[in-house]
């Protein structure tokens, strides 16, 4: 089997040739990352040591502006991980019922938010 590294095997790919027939050598040299991804759809994984990232080169062009108005309205979100402590019947009912703790979890927040928000007084 031929071996070349893994900026001959992107060069192929792009080129529309196969690398099935290759051996594939990972050596020391950077690729960008949507490159790296390319790689990675023709089974060639690229360390993450080894991706670099041009962030001149990010479109933003159909991002809008993030306002807070974004996250008051609930458009955007952010994640939190916490850790339950349960009865085991609990436990064994949440599994059997298949509910998604995720999901059950923020909209119980949500709720009580936005009715802790009714009955505040300042």
């Amino acid at each position: 089997m031929n071996k070349i590294n893994h900026i001959k095997a992107l060069e192929f790919i792009k080129n529309g040739h196969s690398i099935i027939n290759y051996d594939i050598e990972i050596t020391e040299q950077k690729v960008e990352a949507l490159d790296a991804l390319l790689l990675g759809e023709n089974n060639v994984i690229i360390p993450s040591s080894l991706i670099y990232y041009n962030d001149e080169e990010i479109d933003y062009s159909d991002n809008p502006d993030i306002t807070d108005v974004d996250f008051k309205h609930g458009l955007l979100t952010q994640s939190i991980n916490i850790r339950l402590k349960t009865r085991a019947d609990i436990n064994d009912w949440i599994k059997s019922s298949k509910i998604n703790l995720d999901l059950l979890a923020s909209k119980l927040i949500e709720d009580f938010y936005d009715n802790m928000q009714v009955v505040k007084t300042d």
